[in-house]
């Protein structure tokens, strides 16, 4: 009985962390996302392939910097706030911060295009 009350009493604790952490993270990664010039990873619909992903970023006018790691993103530098919020028009789910993001992925150099690591 003491062992699953000690559970309990240290569990709560630990999954309130786990949340603030996972939450900060978050916050971090969309700091600055989308603004003008600024690089920026789009998030499509998983289920979006990489052509209907990129012909979406070309219709919002945002310039194309290269893909993600995986078909459904796309690093993009949009020029203007119109053109931040063209991307969402055209179906992105949301944008993070590229460098952000970078930092928070284990596939970083996907999103660098450096190779040499």
């Amino acid at each position: 009985m003491l062992r699953r009350n000690a559970l309990q009493i240290i569990g709560l604790p630990c999954l309130i962390t786990g949340f603030a952490i996972v939450w900060s993270l978050g916050l971090i990664a969309m700091r600055g996302a989308g603004e003008p010039r600024a690089l920026s990873l789009a998030v499509f619909p998983p289920w979006w392939g990489e052509k209907r992903v990129f012909m979406a970023a070309a219709a919002s006018g945002s310039r194309i910097v290269g893909p993600g790691p995986v078909d459904w993103l796309l690093i993009v530098s949009p020029d203007t706030r119109s053109q931040t919020l063209g991307l969402k028009a055209e179906g992105a789910v949301f944008l993070l911060n590229a460098t952000a993001a970078k930092a928070c992925s284990t596939g970083a150099t996907a999103l660098s295009g450096d190779q040499s690591t």
